[in-house]
């Protein structure tokens, strides 16, 4: 029995590995040039979409195992993009997947075989990306069944602002952010949406570097390089905290990181109790919308009973269960109650460089971001 799979994302090579258990020919069409779906894709690429370069898995590692593919155990409890990814590729090897895997193979058109009553066949057309010659291939081929893999967050959702198109800053959604090396530390930028990807991106942005940081960042590591096989390890240490030391006092004063939401924000930090391994699997809607006073007792444990939402600009989920949305960050309160992170209200309008907010007032931004699905 022959199978298509369509998506070589998780889904997909968990899915390869099953048909072959059971015996079946599988063979997987992958669009991009990658294995591994959002945690290998590249920002930009049309109708795929890709995780930011810093992005901390939200679930441990025992959760955010293979069942039959535990991780290894020195792996941290939350795993970094790229440890991920690598993971993946381990377990892709491990049971040897890849040859049954064609990169780059675009599907075009599923459909019901002519004969489809009688052999419950499926015609799948695939065009092959890199061309042969002058002329890309298209082939069709006959499948006993098809297992669609692709996802659910490829196009990205952009709200309807007026005056949006009269923006003469940057604006990009949050799928094409890849860190915060894309801004100017003198650039003042607005994240819409306080969700897990508003939250992660606001936060990340508060490393963003000047012009002249970038440069000294660049000469003061190519310099420690070219000498660094004569230092000990504590002469290379010292060496990158002078170079940190001099940049932090050439460096220039950055501006908040705005994040705009509409009903405030219910965010937890990764570890809040034992056992480690279910400390973010509770953390859910069904857990605020079922018991929304443990969530509130939980929020409150973890930021402090005394801690003063609308202060800075939340509004407080203590007042409002279960209807903020609901995200994951282990820095956002501290970068909150520093400064480097302010929250404001719903935008309502947008100008040739500003926003209006819900509340009237009027921020001059430099870039928008888009966190909205």
């Amino acid at each position: 029995m022959k199978v298509a799979i369509v998506g070589a994302g998780l889904a997909g090579l968990v899915s390869i590995k099953s048909c072959k258990e059971e015996g079946l020919e599988a063979t997987c069409f992958e669009l991009t040039p990658y294995i591994g779906g959002l945690w290998a894709a590249r920002r930009g690429d049309a109708g795929v979409s890709a995780v930011y370069d810093h992005l901390i898995t939200n679930f441990n590692k025992e959760m955010m195992s293979f069942s039959d593919y535990p991780m290894p155990a020195h792996y941290p409890t939350y795993l970094p993009k790229k440890m991920f990814h690598d993971y993946v590729m381990s377990y892709c090897e491990r049971f040897d997947l890849e040859k049954d895997i064609k990169l780059q193979h675009k599907v075009t058109n599923i459909q019901r075989s002519e004969d489809y009553s009688e052999s419950g066949c499926w015609d799948v057309t695939v065009t092959r990306l890199f061309p042969v010659g002058d002329e890309t291939v298209e082939e069709t081929m006959r499948f006993d069944a098809v297992m669609i893999c692709v996802g659910a967050y490829a196009y990205p959702h952009m709200p309807e602002i007026p005056g949006l198109q009269r923006f003469k800053g940057r604006v990009l959604h949050s799928q094409d952010y890849t860190n915060s090396s894309e801004f100017d530390a003198r650039e003042r930028v607005l994240v819409v949406g306080n969700s897990h990807s508003g939250c992660d991106i606001a936060t990340d942005l508060c490393h963003r570097l000047s012009k002249r940081e970038k440069v000294m960042d660049q000469v003061s590591n190519h310099m420690i390089a070219q000498i660094s096989d004569s230092l000990t390890e504590e002469e290379r240490t010292a060496a990158h905290f002078i170079a940190h030391s001099t940049k932090q006092v050439l460096g220039v004063e950055k501006p908040p990181v705005y994040m705009s939401s509409r009903s405030g924000v219910d965010i937890l930090k990764r570890n809040y109790g034992k056992p480690v391994g279910l400390s973010v699997s509770f953390a859910t809607d069904d857990l605020r919308l079922c018991f929304p006073s443990l969530f509130q007792r939980l929020l409150r444990w973890q930021v402090g009973s005394g801690f003063d939402f609308k202060k800075y600009g939340l509004n407080s989920p203590i007042t409002k269960p279960g209807r903020s949305p609901f995200a994951i960050n282990d820095d956002f309160y501290d970068y909150l109650t520093k400064g480097m992170v302010k929250a404001v209200p719903e935008v309502l309008e947008v100008s040739d460089n500003s926003v209006t907010l819900s509340g009237g007032e009027e921020l001059e931004v430099d870039g928008l971001i888009m966190a909205t699905g």
